[in-house]
């Protein structure tokens, strides 16, 4: 998912949860989207690979992973085998950590 559509699934599920009452599916579909969020909001780290004589330093940066969105067929199959909205957040979030891991 795309950074906007993360903050809409937390804000639709913040909402869910508000109006039905917590749950611990909600609590962990809530904090799993704030860890992706924080994630994709992470700057690169450095990492000093040598110093020299002269004062420099060599430095290499730690690759970023790109965020990896479900696809629509992955999204119509937890539409389909969700039986309830409990259960279609729970295979989302396992979708989205599995293409992301």
């Amino acid at each position: 998912m795309t950074h906007e559509a993360l903050k809409l699934a937390l804000e639709a599920i913040e909402e869910y949860a508000d109006y039905e009452g917590k749950t611990r599916v909600a609590d962990e579909a809530i904090t799993a989207i704030k860890e992706a969020l924080a994630k994709m909001e992470q700057k690169p780290v450095e990492d000093v690979v040598a110093y020299h004589a002269d004062g420099t330093r060599t430095v290499r940066i730690a690759p970023q992973r790109p965020w990896v969105d479900l696809t629509e067929d992955q999204i119509k199959n937890i539409e389909e085998k969700a039986l309830t909205k409990q259960w279609a957040i729970r295979m989302a979030l396992a979708a989205v950590k599995e293409c992301n891991a």
